[in-house]
């Protein structure tokens, strides 16, 4: 089984920063569908227990076994969707969440997508309504680096995935539309051979209505990462004699050459995570973040703190 390559990384751009390496940019349309790949029979190289598959170190997990972390998927990350409202409570409170100027949209029952603080709260007109206006907004792409060190907590994660949430708000009530994609970008080691292995999962596509739990479990649970990612390493035959049965590589970040200009990127937590450490501190981050990349690429820049 080979997985399909993604057209959203450059892989040319990614080949001239990792020199001699096989690339391998696999792509899947959905989180259910990724879960579902990344529970498949594994490749020739792993041997013994598979790592996504481990019931020991729950708390590394975050899930006692694959079977909870599916269904924790199903049925809702109730607790995370819990903090990420009560998160975002605390960000637009503080005014962090200013939104910009943008043409007045209307809330209604039914629309094209949800305004994420009236939908956590919830509020039942928690649509918005485009109107005529459906198809002619931009489309901006973020694409989230879900990799985080050992010595990251998970309030950290979960702070970054409650402030990308609030962001995507921010955006979207703007008049623009939001494509959502996690990754995790690795570099094999220990193997006679080396490859970059970027997996993209799409978790929300452009006009789709935000799943908050779907977003809050991608964004910020650590079985995001070491099950579902290190599962989409494990089945990979691709990946087969690069070495990273040995430890799943070492974390990297995606060349921005290889970017596409609608995109915005956001890094992986390896070392540094300090200002994830509060709500607002990690809406200031990501805001900074997305604002220096929007006024590089020409896109629309979100309003600051009040």
């Amino acid at each position: 089984m080979k997985l399909p390559q993604t057209t959203i990384i450059d892989r040319e751009a990614v080949q001239l920063a990792y020199k001699g390496a096989e690339i391998n940019l696999p792509e899947i349309d959905s989180l259910n569908e990724a879960v579902e790949l990344a529970n498949g029979k594994a490749s020739g190289k792993w041997k013994g227990e598979r790592s996504s598959k481990s019931t020991r170190m729950p708390d590394w997990y975050q899930t006692k076994s694959w079977s909870d972390c599916k269904k924790l998927i199903a049925s809702g990350w109730s607790e995370g969707r819990e903090k990420v409202a009560a998160q975002l409570g605390e960000i637009f409170a503080s005014g962090a969440a200013a939104l910009t100027a943008g043409e007045a949209v209307a809330h209604e029952v039914g629309g094209a997508y949800p305004d994420v603080p009236l939908y956590v709260a919830g509020e039942v007109c928690h649509m918005v309504n485009e109107g005529e206006q459906l198809g002619e907004k931009p489309i901006i792409k973020l694409i989230v680096n879900t990799a985080a060190s050992c010595a990251i907590s998970g309030e950290r994660v979960l702070n970054r995935g409650a402030a990308i949430t609030a962001l995507v708000d921010e955006i979207e009530s703007a008049g623009n539309s939001c494509e959502i994609y996690a990754t995790w970008p690795a570099e094999s080691r220990g193997g006679k051979k080396k490859m970059f292995f970027a997996p993209l999962v799409r978790v929300k596509a452009a006009g789709e209505i935000i799943s908050i739990d779907d977003l809050a479990f991608a964004l910020g649970h650590a079985s995001m990462v070491r099950r579902v990612f290190f599962g989409l390493l494990e089945i990979d035959p691709a990946t087969d004699g690069f070495g990273f049965e040995g430890g799943y590589g070492r974390p990297v970040d995606i060349p921005n050459a290889a970017l596409p200009a609608d995109a915005i990127y956001l890094r992986g937590i390896l070392n540094d995570g300090a200002r994830y450490d509060s709500a607002k501190g990690a809406m200031d981050l990501v805001r900074e973040i997305y604002n220096k990349q929007a006024e590089d690429n020409g896109l629309q820049t979100v309003g600051g703190a009040e």
